[in-house]
């Protein structure tokens, strides 16, 4: 009887080993998967985020190309001028230094 326990006595303490080692492992995986979940969560976040800008980046885009083209024919109504007033050059100026801004910021 006494080697009978002593047997199932080893058996159990061999099982409890493995048994700990089994759900220890278990737990290792599961904290990776919440920290690949979490990864996850911050990517689609991000992606969203992009989403959400994207009408923003068209209209941007537009406004920068309308202001490239009025840049473009002011320019050639300053170089087409014999004597450009300083009205034509400021308003050359400024068409030029948004359309620079705007494409600047769909860059970005």
């Amino acid at each position: 009887m006494a080697k009978d326990l002593f047997l199932g006595v080893g058996i159990g303490v061999v099982g409890a080993a493995a048994f700990k080692a089994a759900v220890g492992g278990s737990i290792r995986r599961i904290d990776q998967l919440g920290g690949e979940i979490l990864n996850l969560q911050a990517r689609a976040r991000r992606i969203q985020a992009v989403r959400d800008l994207a009408p923003r980046i068209g209209r941007t885009a537009a406004a920068a190309q309308a202001a490239r083209e009025r840049a473009t024919q002011l320019g050639r109504a300053l170089s087409e001028t014999a004597q450009p007033t300083r009205k034509l050059r400021r308003e050359f100026e400024a068409a030029r230094t948004e359309a620079r801004r705007l494409s600047d910021r769909t860059r970005t």
